[in-house]
């Protein structure tokens, strides 16, 4: 009767701390005494996170290691439990044991965005101006220069007021 495949997560280790929208590299070793692993798999709280199948045109000799990286990209925070699972050429399945990892909220992101206040204008009536506002969100402790760009067939100090293409959005 065969053997079931051995598998483990080498990196992290249980206890490791990430930033939320980390990627976090996991490392998986798996061997088959008498045979030789053709997949391998990453679950995150019983989720599939990622998998692989391997096909060899020489199979390695039986008990060799085979050796995987996974990727697991834009982490949200939470608590995980991460769980392996390497099949071997038998078609028999062995799962890691567990390893938590914790993924904490990262920063608040800074979004600014542009907003027209009245985006119709007219040369001919000096009354009739265009407006456009700024807003911020997020942290508001420190003041933030935002550059931005405007296109189009009217020109600058011409068909309006000189823009310099810069603002500071001051703290709050």
């Amino acid at each position: 009767r065969p053997a079931a495949p051995k598998v483990v997560i080498s990196e992290p280790h249980s206890g490791a701390v990430f930033t939320e929208g980390a990627v976090v590299k996991v490392e998986i070793e798996a061997g088959d005494v008498d045979g030789s692993i053709t997949g391998a798999a990453l679950f995150a709280n019983d989720h599939l996170i990622d998998s692989v199948a391997l096909n060899y045109l020489l199979p390695p000799t039986p008990g060799e290691i085979a050796h995987f990286t996974f990727e697991w990209k834009n982490v949200p925070a939470g608590e995980f439990t991460l769980v392996a699972r390497a099949t071997d050429d038998s078609g028999l399945e062995s799962d890691s044991a567990p390893v938590h990892v914790g993924v904490r909220p990262g920063p608040e992101r800074t979004v600014v965005t542009l907003f027209a206040r009245d985006p119709v204008a007219s040369e001919s009536d000096s009354e009739n101006t265009g407006a456009f506002t700024f807003h911020r969100t997020g942290p508001l402790t420190h003041a933030l220069k935002v550059r931005y760009a405007i296109r189009g067939t009217a020109q600058n100090e011409v068909d309006y007021a000189n823009l310099s293409g810069e603002i500071e959005i001051p703290a709050s």
